[in-house]
C-alpha cells in the first residue's frame, strides 16, 4: 500500500488526500459514533433497569444489536485500508519477501473475488428484505442492513485492489514512493 499508517491506525497519505481516504476517514468516524451510541443505549438500558423512573426501553436492545452489527460491517474494509484485518503475516516472516508479496498478492486477489461475491449476494438479499421492518422498531428495515453489506463489501474490494496493485507493482520492480515510480528516478 502506498499510504501509511500512524499508531491509530489511520490512514496518513500525505497532502494528496483522495476520494478514498476521504471515505476511510468517514468509516472512522461513523465507526467511532456507532461505539459512542452502543455505550450510550447499553449505560440507559442499566439505569432504566434500576430506576422505576424511567421508561421501558426494550427497543433500545435491538438498535445496540444492529449498530454492533453495522459497526462490524463498517469495520471490515476499514481493517483492510489499514491491513489491520486478521492475517498470517507474522507466520510469513521467514519466507523470501518475494515469496511473501506472491502469496499476499494472490490472498488479496482472492479477497476481491470473495468481497464481490458477498456484494452480490447482499444485494440479492436486500431486494428480498428492503420491506420487512424490524418488530421493535419499525423505521429499521433488514433491507438497509443489507445494503449497506453491499457497499461494504465492494468498499472492501477496491482497497484490496488498491493493495494487489501496490503489491503487483513491488513484485515487478514498479513500487512507488511518494508517486513517483522507482524506473522514473532510475532514470534521472
Amino acid at each position: 500500500m502506498s499510504e501509511n499508517t500512524d499508531s491509530t491506525g489511520s490512514v496518513d497519505s500525505g497532502s494528496d488526500g483522495t476520494v478514498l481516504d476521504g471515505v476511510h476517514k468517514g468509516l472512522e468516524v461513523v465507526g467511532v459514533a456507532l461505539l459512542v451510541l452502543i455505550g450510550v443505549i447499553t449505560s440507559a438500558r442499566v439505569v432504566a433497569r434500576t430506576s422505576p423512573a424511567f421508561p421501558n426501553l426494550i427497543w433500545s436492545g435491538e438498535i445496540a444489536r444492529y449498530a454492533l452489527v453495522i459497526m462490524t460491517i463498517i469495520g471490515i474494509p476499514y481493517a483492510m485500508r489499514t491491513e489491520d484485518h486478521i492475517s498470517i503475516r507474522p507466520l510469513l516472516e521467514g519466507l523470501e519477501e518475494r515469496t511473501r508479496t506472491v502469496l499476499f498478492l494472490t490472498a488479496n486477489v482472492l479477497v476481491v473475488g470473495f468481497s464481490f461475491l458477498l456484494a452480490y449476494a447482499s444485494a440479492r438479499v436486500a431486494e428480498r428484505t428492503l420491506g420487512n421492518p424490524l418488530p421493535t422498531v419499525r423505521w429499521l428495515n433488514y433491507g438497509y442492513v443489507n445494503i449497506l453489506i453491499t457497499i461494504m463489501f465492494v468498499l472492501t474490494a477496491i482497497y484490496a485492489l488498491e493493495q494487489v496493485a501496490s503489491e503487483w507493482r513491488t513484485l515487478t520492480g514498479n513500487a512507488t514512493t511518494d508517486g513517483e515510480s522507482v524506473e522514473a528516478k532510475d532514470n534521472a
